[in-house]
């Protein structure tokens, strides 16, 4: 697993940025603006860019994930006080003795 990060991503990313630093060094030999204008630039792309991403996204993630325990604490809840509701809401129980009685006696035999 580490060997697919450090070959598949980051050893391509590290050398793209290694060359462009050469690349601001080589320039700023010719021209210093340029050279500082051009590493204000790798700047923005390293530092700015990926802090920009994980703010909005890390926002986006949170949401998702609190959206996602609420469902399972809706689920739940309606699983577990669902099965009271079903009891206590039927036309015709079976007592056990077996012997069908009324939603409306069933209520009332009940201890409160």
């Amino acid at each position: 697993m580490f060997r697919i990060f450090t070959f598949a991503r980051f050893l391509p990313m590290a050398s793209a940025w290694l060359l462009y630093v050469v690349v601001v060094i080589a320039l700023g030999l010719f021209s210093v603006p340029v050279a500082c204008a051009l590493g204000l630039l790798l700047a923005v792309v390293v530092v700015i860019a990926p802090l920009s991403s994980i703010c909005v996204n890390g926002a986006r993630i949170t949401r998702a994930r609190k959206a996602a325990r609420a469902e399972l604490y809706d689920d739940l809840t309606d699983n577990v006080l669902g099965v009271a509701d079903w009891i206590y809401s039927a036309a015709l129980r079976i007592t056990s003795e077996g012997s069908r009685i009324s939603r409306r006696a069933f209520i009332a035999s009940t201890p409160r």
